[in-house]
C-alpha cells in the first residue's frame, strides 16, 4: 500500500523541472518505501509535458497528470488529491521555495493532527526572499489569521501535509491561489485540528512568481468573509 503522495502542481515548469522532481524523489526515499509523486501539468504551454514525458520514463513513482487548459492551483490539487493512493498527501511548489528536505518535518505531527502547514512564520520569519515580497507576504498572513481568528501563522502557504480524508471531504471550488486559504477556511470549520512547524522558505534565484500579491490579498480578504459567513 502507497503510504505517501506528493503533489506537485506545475505550470510551464520546463526550466527548473528536470532537477526539482529527482530531487523530490531522491528526499522522499530517504524516509519511506512506498510512496508515489503526483504532478499535475496544468496546461503548460512550453516544453513541461515532454520533459515530464522522460522523467516518466526514468522514476517509476513518478505519475504525471494533465489539464488541456490552464485552471489553477486549486484544480490542480484537487485532480492529484482524486487520484492519490498515499495515506498521506503533501503538497509542494514545483520551484522548492520549501525544500522537500523539510517533509519529515510536516510528518512529525501528521499521526496527531490532520493539517501539517509548514510556516516560515511560527518562530519567527524564516523567509529568504526580497524584502518586499518578504514585507507583503507576513502582512497578508497576519491579516488573514486576524479574520479568522486563529493563530495559524501561515493561512496562505501550500506547503502542507494533510491525512488523506481531509482533502477527500473539503469540495476546493477556488481553482487559484486563494484555494489554499479556502482549503484552512473549510477545515477549521469541520473541526479538523491544524498544526504548524517551523520551515525556511527559500526565495530561488531568478524566480518569477505567479502570483500578483496586490491583487491577490483582496481577492483572498473578500474570499475569507464570504467563507466565514457562509453556513
Amino acid at each position: 500500500m502507497i503510504e505517501l503522495t506528493i503533489i506537485v502542481p506545475v505550470y510551464n515548469e520546463a526550466r527548473i523541472i528536470n532537477k526539482s522532481i529527482p530531487r523530490i524523489i531522491n528526499e522522499v526515499q530517504k524516509i519511506c518505501k512506498k510512496f508515489e509523486v503526483i504532478v499535475v501539468d496544468d496546461g503548460s504551454s512550453d516544453n513541461t509535458g515532454k520533459k515530464l514525458s522522460k522523467l516518466g520514463k526514468k522514476f517509476k513513482e513518478l505519475i504525471i497528470l494533465e489539464h488541456k487548459k490552464n485552471r489553477g492551483l486549486g484544480a490542480s490539487i484537487k485532480t492529484a488529491a482524486i487520484k492519490s493512493r498515499g495515506k498521506i498527501l503533501i503538497t509542494i511548489d514545483a520551484d522548492l521555495s520549501y525544500s522537500p528536505a523539510q517533509i519529515p518535518d510536516l510528518l512529525s505531527k501528521v499521526g496527531t493532527y490532520d493539517i501539517v502547514i509548514g510556516s516560515p512564520y511560527c518562530t519567527g520569519n524564516m523567509v529568504k526572499a526580497p524584502i518586499i515580497r518578504k514585507i507583503a507576504s507576513l502582512v497578508q498572513n497576519k491579516m488573514y489569521a486576524t479574520l479568522l481568528r486563529t493563530d495559524i501563522s501561515c493561512v496562505s502557504g501550500m506547503f502542507r501535509a494533510y491525512k488523506k480524508e481531509v482533502l477527500q471531504c473539503i469540495d476546493i471550488e477556488h481553482q487559484r491561489y486563494d484555494s489554499q486559504i479556502e482549503i484552512i477556511v473549510k477545515a477549521i470549520k469541520k473541526g479538523y485540528q491544524i498544526a504548524e512547524v517551523p520551515a525556511v522558505n527559500n526565495w530561488p534565484q531568478n524566480r518569477e512568481s505567479k502570483v500578483v500579491l496586490i491583487r491577490e490579498i483582496p481577492n483572498s480578504i473578500r474570499l475569507l468573509i464570504k467563507l466565514m459567513f457562509n453556513s
